[in-house]
């Protein structure tokens, strides 16, 4: 007696005979995710067998061995973006709120400037002054942490330079939004701090820092003479002493100076003390976690993460309790970049199967051998956009790229109840990386209790000025994800902490800002109009806090002027109701000034490089002045300049820097009709300012 192959297969139980037909469904979408289930030929042979198994372990479960519906059901629905076992079948976003009267965008700030040291990179603390050579690179200083370490109400802060060993800097904040060094000093440096964070070890009642460390950028001292620096140095834990000085701590390490490219901070044993988890970035070093015992030393646990931790490249992880056990459950991000690829690398599968984010489900031990766990994720980019964005890349000098040369991945992590619903969501920075790493693309995975659901088309629908991958425009490396209720009409913000790209930030074609998106009043976000930030772009990396104490949200950042003056500058918030009636009022006149410089080596081609938008009110008075540079180091110091307008008069006096170092003193007095007045300088060269209404 003859049976068919799917009779036989009924008997064994592998098949339900009432949708047999399914069984192709099945491997096509199995082939979609990247699985390799071989043709899809309706047949259930042993490469569906083992894609479904391999499917099903990435997903936190086990296949059963049984074909039916739910195998169905589950693959549809990764394939629409869901990620582990939903409860129910059909997952929605669903956000009810009430519409907002407030004007859809950022308030006015007043901006207050704090100098700071300007150090030169690959050094151990050169000073730069206004002499210095103009070739030497400069230290980037950036806010790596923001708590309010003294307790008194006003949001403190950690200044990191990047790749350069100077004592640690913590700035205490004041009720004018300034910032002074604090007074003790902190005799301790490393090199590299690329993630760090203020959280209490101790239980004091003061916030500790924790800095997890690359220092990989050895070429930078290098170049300075400093031949015996070696990639890594240890973590850096320090100790709040009542809010006045820090003290460092002994933490041990797994790895003698290991590159942790991100770390986590998480009491994993529910002890009440926060633990450590340094991030190994290399792939093929285990990470262990570093208990805190008792507040009273730490020492290194005998359990590493997940042999799947250990084969990947790390750049971020975060902790948080996603399932409402009373445990923190840990995000990690997983990727391959170009230099860690084997010789047969897919691009195409990878793409189509690599989930970016492993979840470890806590438990409340140090042992993670028996957690459970979930990979989630997906790419915002495809094939095509990695060949576009590596043919852009491709240089004359014969530099060239491919897109399976392209490096890619999670540039760092966040969790946010994003939607309200109680439940902490992820937030996941993607890059792309040729000669530099690019683009503030990210994703967004609501946490729907058993599953996670990728919803960033539905609640971030612009993303235009961040995925921009022109040959001269793009968006930098997301390193932060910072929330707050910006423009103060009781929703959550998003604001993004990325690395600036010169130019490239102000200058993308898109008419939106990159990195604050406002929440609406229907529940989804979106981005700054660009013409309203211009005092925004010359700033770099964004945090968010307290800066004065006046329990409103504000934003810092840094700058540097192109002189060897480095700044923190703060944007102090004022009351909403305060600012609106008297700045966006139908009687509100807009005056556009657009700084040009005509070189005579140039034939006097007009260059545009600054533009200024000043406010004036019915009574002729300056409400407000908004200022952008257009190039890097065209015309600066133009926020100390005293602008009037008074009597059909435009007047402008003080001095500025123009081209990056030649000083000007400008007395500008001409009426408003006359639209342009221009100055010589450098014996023939042109300043020339130009103007016009517009409402």
């Amino acid at each position: 007696m003859r049976f068919s192959l799917l009779f036989i297969l009924f008997l064994a139980g592998i098949v339900n005979p009432a949708f047999p037909n399914e069984v192709q469904t099945i491997q096509n979408l199995l082939n979609d995710l990247g699985y390799n289930a071989g043709v899809a030929n309706g047949v259930m042979g042993r490469k569906t067998t083992n894609a479904l198994k391999l499917f099903y372990k990435e997903n936190g479960s086990n296949f059963d061995g049984t074909l039916d519906r739910n195998e169905l059901a589950d693959l549809t629905a990764q394939n629409n973006g869901l990620y582990g076992q939903c409860s129910d079948d059909k997952v929605h976003i669903d956000i009810n709120r009430q519409p907002s009267n407030t004007p859809p965008h950022l308030p006015k700030y007043e901006r207050v400037t704090t100098t700071v040291p300007a150090y030169a990179r690959g050094t151990y603390g050169d000073v730069l002054g206004e002499d210095a050579d103009p070739w030497v690179r400069e230290a980037d200083p950036w806010i790596i942490a923001a708590s309010d370490v003294n307790n008194d109400g006003i949001t403190d802060i950690y200044l990191e330079y990047t790749e350069t060993a100077v004592f640690s800097e913590v700035y205490l904040g004041n009720t004018n939004g300034e910032f002074k060094a604090l007074p003790n000093p902190i005799n301790t440096t490393r090199r590299s701090i690329n993630m760090g964070y203020f959280r209490d070890l101790t239980n004091d009642g003061f916030v500790d820092f924790v800095g997890f460390v690359t220092s990989d950028h050895i070429e930078y001292f290098q170049q300075e003479g400093f031949d015996n620096v070696t990639p890594g140095e240890p973590d850096l834990v320090l100790i709040n002493v009542d809010g006045v000085s820090f003290i460092p701590a002994d933490v041990p390490e797994a790895h003698k100076n290991d590159v942790n490219h991100g770390g986590i901070v998480s009491d994993i044993d529910n002890d009440g003390f926060l633990d450590l988890i340094p991030l190994s970035e290399s792939d093929g070093l285990p990470t262990f976690p570093v208990r805190n015992v008792g507040g009273k030393g730490f020492e290194l646990s005998s359990y590493p993460l997940p042999k799947i931790v250990t084969e990947h490249w790390i750049e971020d992880g975060v902790a948080g309790d996603l399932d409402g056990d009373g445990f923190d459950d840990y995000v990690i991000s997983l990727q391959v970049p170009k230099w860690s690829r084997p010789a047969k690398f897919d691009l195409h599968q990878h793409l189509k199967r690599h989930k970016p984010l492993l979840i470890i489900y806590g438990d409340g031990d140090y042992d993670f051998s028996d957690n459970r766990n979930l990979r989630v994720g997906k790419y915002w980019f495809d094939e095509n956009t990695l060949d576009t964005f590596a043919k852009l890349r491709t240089k004359p000098s014969g530099i060239s790229y491919k897109a399976d040369t392209v490096s890619f991945g999670t540039s760092n992590l966040s969790l946010t109840d994003i939607n309200g619903d109680g439940h902490l969501d992820i937030l996941e920075g993607q890059y792309l990386q040729a000669s530099r790493w690019e683009t503030s693309g990210f994703q967004v995975y609501l946490n729907k209790g058993g599953c996670f659901e990728l919803a960033t088309d539905q609640l971030f629908p612009d993303q235009n000025a961040n995925r921009i991958i022109n040959k001269k425009q793009s968006t930098g490396y997301i390193k932060n994800f910072h929330f707050g209720d910006l423009n103060q009409d009781g929703y959550l913000d998003v604001i993004q902490q990325a690395l600036p790209i010169r130019d490239r930030q102000s200058g993308h074609s898109a008419v939106s800002y990159p990195h604050i998106f406002l929440s609406t009043s229907s529940g989804t976000f979106l981005p700054l109009d660009k013409s309203r930030t211009k005092q925004l772009r010359k700033v770099k990396k964004l945090v968010t806090g307290d800066f004065n104490g006046d329990g409103l949200i504000d934003m810092a950042g840094t700058r540097f002027d192109g002189i060897n003056k480095a700044e923190i500058v703060t944007f102090l918030a004022k009351p909403v109701e305060q600012l609106y009636p008297q700045k966006f009022t139908s009687d509100t006149q807009e005056l556009h000034l657009k700084w040009s410089i005509a070189l005579a080596s140039d034939n006097f081609i007009a260059n545009l490089e600054a533009e200024d938008i000043i406010f004036i009110n019915v009574d002729s008075e300056i409400i407000d002045i908004e200022s952008a540079d257009i190039s890097s180091e065209g015309i600066s110091g133009r926020d100390k300049l005293e602008y009037v307008v008074q009597d059909q008069t435009l007047k402008i006096k003080g001095e500025i820097i123009v081209l990056g170092g030649e000083r000007l003193h400008v007395n500008f007095s001409a009426p408003l009709d006359a639209k342009e007045v221009s100055m010589t300088f450098a014996a023939q060269d042109k300043l020339i300012l130009t103007w016009e209404f517009k409402k």
